[in-house]
This record gives C-alpha cells, sequence and structure tokens, in this order.
C-alpha cells in the first residue's frame, strides 16, 4: 500500500511540475505569425466578425508588427475558442494583452497534460507518460509556439479509446471534433473506417463515418448558417490547406523555395499534390494488408510529412504521439528509440527553423521580432540558416524512412555506428576533410589571383570547346575523385566497405566545397552568398546561393551511407519480399 501511494504521490508530482513549467512559459511566448492570429481573430470573432477575411492590427493586443494577417485556415470551431478566451479576458476587467495569451494558451496546455493522464490511466506506461509529460519538443510546441496541434491530439486519442470500446458512434464524433479543431486527422479517417470494417464489420465503419460525418459537418454549417457568414474565405483557404504554392518547413522538399520560379506549372502542380498521392496509394494495401490502427495511422502521417511541399513543425507532434502510444501497447523498445529519436530530431528542427527560437520571445521584445526577420532575410545568414534547415530536415526524412520500412530510428543508427567505427577511422575522414577544405580553398584564391585578363579566360575555348575556367573545374573534380578512388582503393575491407569509404569520401568532399565558397567570396573580399553565378562547367551555371545549400545539405546522407551494408545484404531483400 505505501508502495503504491508513494507511487502515486510521485505522478501527482510529475503532473504539477509539468503543469508549471507550461504555465511560465504561457503568457509571455508565442510564434509571431501563428499565434499572433490566434490573438486577433479572438478578438475579431468575439465581437461578431466573420474569421475567415483579412485580420488588422489591433495595438491593444497584437504583438506582431504586421498590419494585415490571413487569418485561420481551419474550421470556425478553432476561432469560436479563441473568441471565448476573449470573453473570458474582458470578463476579468485586466487589461493586460499577457493575460489574454495566457488565457488562450491554457486549451492547448490542458489538452497537453489530459493527453499525458490518458496515456498514464489507459497505457499503463510511466515511460510513456513521462516522455510526454517532459518531452521538451511537445512543451515548446503547445505553450510556448501556442499550436492547437495538442487540442487535435487529445480528441484523436479520445477516438481511439472509444473505438476500442467500440462505441463507435462516439468514436467517429470525437474524430469529427478533432478534424474540426485541425484538419490533419482527416487524413486518418479511411485508415480508422478499413480497420473497423476488418475488426466488426461494415456496421461499425457506418456508425464512424455517420459519427464524423455529421459532427465535422455541423461543427462547420452552424456558425454559417446562424451568422450568415460568406464561404469564399473559407473556400479559399481549404483549396490553400490541399494545394500548397510554397515549401518549408521540415519538409525535405523545402529546398524548392529557392527555385519554385524555374519550376513548370504542371511539374508544379504535381508536386503539390504529391503527398494525396502516396496516402491514397497507401490506402490501397490497407485493403489487403492487416496492420494494426496505430501503426496504419503512423504510417499514414508519415507519408503524409514525407511527401508534402510544405510540413509545419507541429504535425510531427502526431507521430511522437503514436510512436508512443504504440510503445505503450506493445512495450517494444524499437517503438520507445522511435519517439525520443523524433523528440530529439523535431527539436533540432523546430530550433533551426525559428532561428534559435528567438521568435517565440517577440510578445515581450520588439528586439527579438525585428532580430528573426533580419536573420532570415539578410545575406549570407538567410542562405546560412536555409542550408543548416534543409540538413536537418533531411535527417528527419530519414527518420521517418525509418519508420516506412520499420528499422532502428535515425538516431540509433548513428550511435551504433559510431561505436562500430574505430578512433583512427574518424580522425582519418577528420583529416581528410582538412585537407580537402584547405586544397581547394588555396588552389582557388591562387588560380583565381593570377587571372588578370578575364575576358580571355572566359571567351577563348580550349578543352572540349570549354573556356579555361571551366576546364580548371574540370579538372579540379577529376583531380577530387581520383584522389578518392586511391584512398577506398588502399582501404582494407570487402566490397561494401570500400563503398561506403568512396561515398563517405565523396559527401565530405562536397561538404568541404560548400563550406569553401563563402571563405573564397570572404578573403576576395566580394559579397558573401549574394545571389551571384557561379560558372560551373561549360554553359552550367548556379546560384551560389542554392550551390551552399546543396553542397551543405549534402552531410545529411551520411548516416544513409553507415547503413549500406543492411541496405545491399542479401536477407534485407529477402525480407523486404
Amino acid at each position: 500500500m505505501k508502495l503504491k501511494n508513494s507511487h502515486r504521490k510521485s505522478t501527482l508530482i510529475n503532473f504539477a511540475i509539468a503543469f508549471l513549467i507550461r504555465e511560465l512559459l504561457a503568457s509571455w511566448t508565442g510564434h509571431p505569425w501563428d499565434f499572433e492570429v490566434w490573438v486577433r481573430v479572438g478578438k475579431h470573432v468575439a465581437l461578431g466578425g466573420n474569421p475567415y477575411t483579412i485580420l488588422q492590427y489591433d495595438p491593444l493586443i497584437s504583438f506582431s508588427p504586421y498590419k494585415e494577417m490571413e487569418s485561420i485556415a481551419y474550421p470556425p470551431l478553432a476561432a469560436y475558442l479563441f473568441a471565448a478566451s476573449y470573453l473570458i479576458y474582458t470578463s476579468l476587467n485586466i487589461y493586460n494583452r499577457f493575460i489574454y495569451y495566457f488565457i488562450i494558451k491554457q486549451s492547448m496546455i490542458f489538452s497537453d497534460l489530459i493527453t499525458g493522464v490518458m496515456l498514464y490511466k489507459y497505457c499503463k506506461s510511466d515511460v510513456a507518460y513521462l516522455l510526454w509529460l517532459y518531452n521538451p519538443f511537445g512543451i515548446l510546441i503547445s505553450s510556448v509556439w501556442g499550436a492547437i496541434d495538442p487540442i487535435s491530439i487529445l480528441f484523436l486519442f479520445t477516438s481511439l479509446i472509444l473505438l476500442l470500446r467500440r462505441r463507435h458512434l462516439l468514436s467517429g464524433a470525437s474524430l469529427g471534433i478533432a478534424t474540426a479543431v485541425k484538419g490533419l486527422p482527416i487524413i486518418l479517417l479511411p485508415a480508422i473506417i478499413l480497420h473497423s470494417i476488418k475488426e466488426s464489420k461494415c456496421n461499425a465503419a457506418v456508425k464512424i463515418l455517420l459519427g464524423f460525418t455529421s459532427t465535422f459537418s455541423l461543427s462547420i454549417l452552424i456558425p454559417f448558417i446562424i451568422n450568415n457568414w460568406s464561404w469564399n474565405g473559407f473556400y479559399n483557404s481549404s483549396i490553400y490547406q490541399v494545394s500548397l504554392p510554397v515549401y518549408g518547413g521540415i519538409s525535405p522538399l523545402l529546398v524548392l523555395e529557392y527555385i519554385k520560379e524555374k519550376i513548370p506549372p504542371i511539374l508544379h502542380n504535381v508536386v503539390s499534390i504529391l503527398w494525396l498521392l502516396v496516402i491514397l496509394a497507401y490506402y490501397i494495401t490497407l485493403l489487403t494488408n492487416s496492420k494494426e490502427l496505430i501503426n496504419s495511422m503512423l504510417m499514414t502521417t508519415t507519408l503524409f510529412m514525407m511527401s508534402r511541399t510544405f510540413v509545419s513543425e507541429p504535425i510531427l507532434l502526431y507521430l511522437i504521439f503514436f510512436a508512443i502510444a504504440d510503445y505503450s501497447l506493445h512495450k517494444s523498445a524499437l517503438s520507445l528509440r522511435r519517439a525520443i529519436s523524433l523528440s530529439i530530431l523535431g527539436l533540432i528542427n523546430l530550433t533551426t527553423n525559428n532561428t534559435l527560437l528567438i521568435r517565440f520571445a517577440a510578445p515581450i521584445s520588439t528586439y527579438a521580432f525585428n532580430t528573426d526577420i533580419f536573420l532570415n532575410n539578410t545575406a549570407p545568414m538567410a542562405t546560412i540558416r536555409l542550408a543548416l534547415r534543409e540538413a536537418f530536415a533531411l535527417l528527419l526524412f530519414q527518420d521517418m524512412l525509418a519508420i516506412v520500412f520499420d528499422e532502428e530510428p535515425l538516431l540509433y543508427k548513428v550511435s551504433h555506428a559510431l561505436r562500430r567505427t574505430k578512433y583512427k577511422t574518424l580522425s582519418a575522414y577528420s583529416l581528410f576533410f582538412v585537407s580537402a577544405l584547405a586544397l581547394g580553398l588555396g588552389l582557388d584564391l591562387t588560380v583565381i589571383g593570377m587571372i588578370t585578363d578575364w575576358r580571355h579566360v572566359l571567351n577563348n575555348r580550349y578543352f572540349l570547346g570549354w573556356n579555361l575556367l571551366s576546364v580548371y573545374h574540370l579538372y579540379l573534380a577529376l583531380f577530387y575523385i581520383s584522389w578518392i578512388i586511391t584512398i577506398t582503393a588502399l582501404r582494407n575491407g570487402d566490397m561494401i566497405i570500400k563503398v561506403k569509404t568512396f561515398l563517405n569520401l565523396l559527401i565530405i568532399a562536397i561538404f568541404a566545397a560548400g563550406l569553401a565558397l563563402p571563405l573564397f567570396q570572404y578573403f576576395r573580399g566580394e559579397h558573401i552568398l549574394n545571389g551571384n553565378r557561379l560558372l560551373l562547367i561549360g554553359n552550367l551555371t548556379i546560384d551560389d546561393r542554392m550551390f551552399f545549400v546543396l553542397a551543405i545539405s549534402s552531410i545529411s546522407t551520411l548516416p544513409g551511407i553507415s547503413g549500406l551494408d543492411k541496405l545491399i545484404s542479401e536477407p534485407y531483400f529477402k525480407y523486404r519480399k
């Protein structure tokens, strides 16, 4: 009995600490766009306005200086939630905007904590609820960013519990609320329907669909009918969610933002709906392959994130939740590692994308807001940030690939690879990197410094009809490749080890070339990563910013190369077949 009471007491302490951490961060932080939208739309709707309109700056409540902002891109339930927050705020008769921010955050914070309570109660796992409560990524999303995803996840979790209890109508209704808060859970509906048909026949699926459709539809129709709102704004926001014209967030495709003007319209349209095609293909596989519901929901969300052109960081919280839930059900070490790896990589991506989290201090500091804008839009910091964002997004992409192929998560692969790698090997790779960087930079500075007649160098043709600068680049590339091939040939080990060595050295050389570029421009007194065109070979040119981003982000492929031996091994292919 004492042991049970002690455990209960420690559990209450953990929840109290988690609650306190979130509340201490709630009033003075917020995303300068998303949370500012919540702030403005709350007052706008509380005063009787249509949320699907342009929101104006309000000096009494605004902290972001944007004169106009687009409103929410979700059903109106979220707008009513923020409106209720504003009404509570005004009823206090204490007009301080930080109190308003604090009140808005409560729905996210309590949803976050209740999800933890439900993990504790239904999953019977201390690890599960503690990993959720003290997850830095989750804390930042709910109480710092002020994202509404924790609310959606709470109702999604409720829907799953009701489904397990065979309360199908209520399960569908809860899923409808989750989707009405934020539209993402709608991609999970087909997986739930297919699971219900296999488990409980069509009757259960019909009830789920009825509960979902009625709840979701009414959450949209009732506000529009009662308030006589125009449907144009809602239609435009819904279309925006389905086919985005931008690339970014933590999507592996975010690098295309730099060159989207050069993408043919038809290709752009195909890429924009790629996520829909990928998910539809997965739904088809569910018709014949029997998978556990949590696993199929994890896979659906993973495929969505991997193939969409824009993925907001809070969406990763769904993957972390599914991984924790899967661990709770099966006590699988793989699922636990998956949740930890996703959390760490999510935190790294969140920190990089949001300029070391500076922007979240915007509610209390205009300096934080202006610093964020300056760093994000000024050369060379904007390009350096993009390169880091792309590199970390590609690492996260590999972690999601590990989910698709049911493998060890990325960080554990890297950890195992480093433990197997000898110190001598790591030192050799480091020496190669330093040598490649110094040699490439030294040659470029020397050769370019020797040129006194650029017209002669660029206009006269020498080898294969190329100018002298192109020939220099060709010979420099051949030199590096020959160097790498020589090292690979002298490397002890079987063919797989040699292939991995060659690819590792090649990536390190590309990374060194990317790092050498801004150093070269600095020593030459030129503008650093300012959009200059670089001549490569022949008529092939590239923006110096794009070259830097691609070269630096190439380093993210090293973890994938470390697992190459498993990829090409015979047992692996037998398993996949």
